[in-house]
């Protein structure tokens, strides 16, 4: 009887390691997934300041020729949006530069 129950509970602890072998897979999974979604997210923001500096640049150009009130503080607000979107910096801050 011994000889069964040891060969039972060995039989449980290789389930419980596997179990949480499977368990530490799935959560790497997941991680990597996360990574993933932040990165597309990361490379969108910067695709989206892009185009608002472009649109930007655009806007400059016609105000030059037709004048207006307000173009300083517009384009303060569209710098301030801009720099809230682009993920450059803080990515470049990310790297351990030692």
């Amino acid at each position: 009887m011994e000889a069964r129950e040891r060969a039972w509970e060995a039989e449980r602890e290789r389930a419980a390691a596997e179990e949480r072998r499977r368990q530490g897979e799935i959560k790497r999974q997941e991680a990597e997934n996360r990574k993933r979604i932040e990165l597309l997210q990361e490379a969108k923001n910067w695709q989206d300041a892009q185009l608002i500096g472009e649109y930007t640049r655009h806007i400059k150009q016609a105000a030059a020729s037709a004048g207006g009130k307000g173009l300083g503080e517009w384009l303060a607000w569209v710098q301030s949006v801009v720099e809230g979107l682009d993920p450059t910096a803080a990515r470049l801050g990310s790297f351990d530069t030692g």
